[in-house]
């Protein structure tokens, strides 16, 4: 699309008078080799008659001047130089830089498996403290002062463990013992039939259960 503005230009006249009008008909005669892509493109309209000429035509007394002319949108304005496009991917890869660090999806999931070791010990605090409630304030008579892993609900060996059927037999208190997040992935973390919680009687008739394997944090210790 060509943009173009008429303006309207009288010689010897004190004042230019420059106006938004449409051209006269000897405006037709623009030559399409007189465009070019450089320039707004303007036709002035020049008055060559002479003062006293009042009866000339207005084809005969006006002459058109004709400006360059360019099609809209065609400017190097309109592009984009080097030094901008990368000053956008340098902001680009700071934000992204900043958002992966905020997010951390890492630390994001370590945090949720922490929480879900909180909430097992809460489980198995409740269970056992259920248990003494219905049987005359007597834990579970697999506990003791020793500090041991809990054993894993069906195993068939639980030396040096803390065997929980009392609390899974029926699945009254307990349909079975948490796992901790991490004991199918990480060798370190339960032992070959452990469940990664730990429990003891302490002090004062308390039960204290504990999660050693926090990814986050100290380890998780309840006592009640």
């Amino acid at each position: 699309m060509i943009q173009c503005v008429f303006g309207l230009h009288e010689v010897g006249s004190p004042k230019r008078r420059r106006g938004f009008t449409s051209p006269p008909s000897n405006a037709s005669r623009v030559h399409p080799e007189e465009w070019n892509s450089l320039g707004d493109c303007s036709i002035d309209i020049e008055d060559v008659s002479s003062a006293d000429d009042t009866t000339a035509s207005t084809s005969a007394r006006f002459r058109p001047r004709y400006a360059p002319c360019r099609e809209a949108g065609d400017s190097e304005a309109d592009a984009f130089t080097l030094i901008e496009v990368l000053l956008v991917i340098a902001i680009l890869s700071i934000l992204s830089a900043v958002v992966i660090i905020a997010i951390n999806p890492q630390r994001q999931l370590a945090t949720a498996r922490d929480a879900q070791r909180l909430s097992d010990v809460y489980t198995i605090l409740n269970a056992v403290h259920q248990y003494a409630v219905d049987n005359d304030g007597f834990f579970p008579p697999e506990l003791s002062t020793t500090d041991l892993e809990m054993c894993r609900t069906g195993s068939m060996s639980c030396i040096d463990l803390y065997d929980m059927t009392t609390l899974t037999e029926n699945q009254v208190y307990l349909v079975s013992v948490p796992l901790d997040p991490l004991c199918s992935h990480a060798s370190n973390v339960c032992a070959e039939d452990g469940t990664g919680y730990f429990i003891q009687l302490v002090d004062g008739g308390r039960v204290r259960v504990s999660a050693p394997s926090t990814e986050l944090q100290d380890e998780i210790s309840v006592a009640r």
